[in-house]
């Protein structure tokens, strides 16, 4: 979808704008991750990351100044040439994992993909995930996904709706469950997550976006409610790993 020039300025400036619209919610997704990243692996000013799916850049931006070294890593040259724009200092692939898992590289401490599980279909999705758990240096290593259709969020609501007036399904979920199906049959373990995205977008639209931003902040840190978060961060580790 985002192989032009025109596509991947789209997505940058209307489809993910960090800085407009999207601020609000990508701000508690940030100090999210960067918890994720602090808790389950310590050591990572030291880490050999890649961020895969990396789109135009803007989590590979936030891990730069966090990491050793970065990789990122897209099937799109023209969203790659965003990323290198706004992350500077990286090793930057252009590359298919499945059709060819030796161009990118391995030994990673740390793995990130984001808005990638959602939008791929089954089979590329856990084909591209099993890749990706081969690229893990040791058990230390870490994995951080998300996806952004938790139906066990406000999001199950409009599914529910949806299938009683029978409607086309228009929402499509990817649950906590789903993750650890997928993480088992890529030789992977859930060993952490999180969640964000509390607010159902007709409210959000009517909150000024600085008070959204600490709603969700404040929201995403509390135990147990992260549940019900439409965005899951999840952390993964190789499947032999300790618990």
């Amino acid at each position: 979808m985002y192989q032009s020039a025109e596509a991947a300025a789209l997505y940058d400036n209307e489809i993910c704008d960090a800085e407009g619209r999207d601020a609000p919610l990508w701000s508690a997704e940030r100090a999210c991750l960067l918890r994720l990243i602090r808790r389950f692996f310590p050591d990572h000013r030291s880490a050999h990351a890649l961020d895969f799916a990396c789109g135009t850049g803007r989590i590979a931006a936030l891990l730069r100044p966090l990491v050793g070294s970065l990789t990122c890593v897209d099937i799109s040259q023209a969203m790659l040439d965003r990323a290198h724009q706004r992350v500077g200092e990286a090793e930057i692939i252009c590359a298919d994992i499945v059709a060819s898992p030796q161009s990118v590289p391995g030994n990673k401490d740390i793995i990130t993909s984001f808005r990638f599980l959602l939008l791929a279909e089954p089979e590329l999705r856990a084909a591209c995930i099993r890749e990706l758990g081969t690229k893990l240096r040791s058990e230390r290593s870490i994995m951080i996904l998300n996806t952004h259709g938790n139906p066990w969020s406000f999001r199950g609501l409009a599914m529910l709706r949806d299938r009683i007036l029978r409607r086309e399904r228009r929402f499509p979920s990817f649950s906590l469950g789903d993750m650890r199906k997928l993480a088992k049959a890529c030789g992977l373990r859930v060993a952490g997550a999180t969640g964000l995205g509390f607010v159902p977008g007709v409210l959000a639209k009517r909150l000024p976006p600085r008070v959204l931003g600490v709603v969700e902040r404040a929201l995403a840190g509390l135990p147990l409610l992260w549940r019900l978060g439409a965005i899951q961060l999840v952390v993964l580790r190789r499947d032999d790993s300790p618990a």
